[in-house]
């Protein structure tokens, strides 16, 4: 009824910092937006849909990792202006569906490697305080101690953003 913003990618790579190597890719993607609430500082956001997601993670020697880059907060920022209590965000996402994602971690100090194949995650509706549905499914190889088998899960999920956001530290809420 209101109008939404939507994107939809094409197969699409991501590649490390230096350019090197691809660090991520996936065959399709689709989220939409409702853009009426993002006056009123609510994001709405329509189911989320990831097919085909390619993914490797590296722990190196000294303890950072490949996607340190794409976490780090902008250093330069003024913070001294934010408020210190933890502000609940104002969402709402119809669901969340990953298909045939394939990741990888590899840990460069323990000499460790976990790979997860034919990933599926699929969640019902999220918002900051509700309860949905949680499917989860993947075959996993783990090279130390070496194990591999199949993870099935299927159960509730009760989310409470509030809660979970007033007992972490103050340094992570901002």
């Amino acid at each position: 009824m209101f109008p939404r913003i939507a994107i939809a990618l094409p197969p699409t790579t991501l590649s490390n910092l230096t350019g090197d190597r691809v660090s991520a890719s996936l065959k399709d993607a689709r989220i939409s937006v409702a853009l009426l609430p993002l006056l009123h500082s609510r994001i709405e956001v329509g189911a989320i849909s990831i097919d085909g997601l390619t993914a490797t993670i590296e722990r190196r020697r000294d303890g950072s990792t490949s996607i340190d880059d794409l976490l780090q907060r902008d250093a330069g920022a003024n913070t001294a202006g934010k408020s210190t209590a933890a502000g609940t965000p104002d969402f709402e996402i119809g669901g969340v569906e990953l298909t045939n994602a394939d990741l990888t971690l590899n840990d460069l100090e323990s000499k460790r490697t976990v790979h997860l194949v034919k990933l599926m995650l699929k969640t019902g509706r999220l918002a900051p305080v509700v309860r949905t549905p949680l499917q989860f499914e993947t075959f996993f190889d783990v090279s130390e101690p070496q194990a591999n088998g199949q993870v099935r899960i299927a159960s509730t999920l009760d989310l409470d953003l509030a809660s979970t956001c007033s007992q972490l530290p103050r340094s992570m809420r901002t």
